[in-house]
């Protein structure tokens, strides 16, 4: 696990650099500043105040999840910048294994990690089934309705079936005896249990409080997604262009809105370097204090 958050790390700087350059080549940085307006500049306001707004929510939804662990606000602040970071610049979302080995390393769990992940990630995928389905006039068979579909499927179906699951193949593995395999069998049986028990522990009496965040949520990247197409880049915007802009954020290909997205993503990394260093800022304030 060590290695591959070490591997993952370094692919993400590389897709930063890599997006650095792009914009660099792409956007003439000359023009822009002869393009810039009050009317664009309160634009760009608007549109730091509502990523800041979708990211506190976000933050929130983790961490009600992670009440019970008493984790420092500071170190999960600190945690969810970088873990977010690096989902948002990897394709494909493969920057979930990220968090995952991330927050279980905190957490001193790797269940833990799993689970917190796995039910974030359904409540996210929940409201954006909808907002895909409407958008796309109910064609469920389009790519990012079908791994949607697929993974909430997927996810209720084991997490209802899973304690009858569970007694069906611990019972079936101790008929065979006690070998070197059945014990592997059983350790990989405990393990899921532990990601079930720290999942069902994380959602109980949260379910709905977690459905209302993630409608918020996405309430707000539509309006981030109104507010940089439509208002600073002058393209064309509608539900239908919200889930085509969230398609090619998701595959990070070039699409039209790619480089909308790479734009996006360096503001991203701007906020956040901000934010670390006034963290680091007041650390370091209450050192001197003492």
């Amino acid at each position: 696990m060590k290695y591959l958050k070490r591997i993952i790390e370094i692919v993400s700087v590389c897709s930063i650099v890599y997006i650095i350059y792009k914009l660099s080549i792409e956007v003439e940085i000359a023009k822009v500043i002869r393009g810039v307006t009050v009317e664009k500049v309160l634009i760009i306001l608007a549109i730091l105040v509502v990523f800041l707004i979708i990211h506190i929510i976000r933050m929130f939804r983790i961490y009600i999840l992670l009440v019970e662990e008493k984790m420092p606000l500071k170190k999960f602040v600190k945690l969810y910048i970088k873990t977010t970071l690096v989902n948002n610049i990897i394709p494909f979302k493969l920057g979930e294994f990220y968090k995952m080995i991330c927050y279980g390393e905190k957490l001193k769990s790797f269940s833990a990690g799993l689970s917190l992940i796995w039910l974030d990630r359904f409540f996210d995928s929940l409201i954006l089934l909808i907002l895909v389905t409407v958008s796309t006039g109910f064609n469920i068979f389009s790519t990012i309705n079908i791994v949607l579909i697929a993974f909430i499927i997927f996810s209720i179906l084991i997490y209802t079936s899973f304690e009858n699951t569970y007694k069906y193949f611990n019972t079936l593995v101790l008929e065979k005896g006690v070998s070197k395999r059945s014990k592997i069998y059983l350790e990989g049986i405990e393990e899921t249990k532990k990601v079930y028990k720290r999942a069902k522990n994380m959602l109980s009496y949260r379910g709905t409080t977690l459905i209302i965040l993630s409608i918020v949520i996405w309430i707000f990247e539509y309006l981030l997604a109104y507010l940089t197409l439509q208002l600073l880049f002058n393209m064309e915007f509608g539900l239908k262009i919200f889930t085509n802009y969230i398609d090619g954020a998701f595959m990070l290909f070039n699409t039209t809105y790619t480089n909308v997205f790479y734009l996006n993503i360096f503001i991203m990394v701007a906020i956040f370097a901000v934010i670390l260093m006034a963290l680091k800022f007041i650390k370091k304030g209450e050192k001197n204090e003492r």
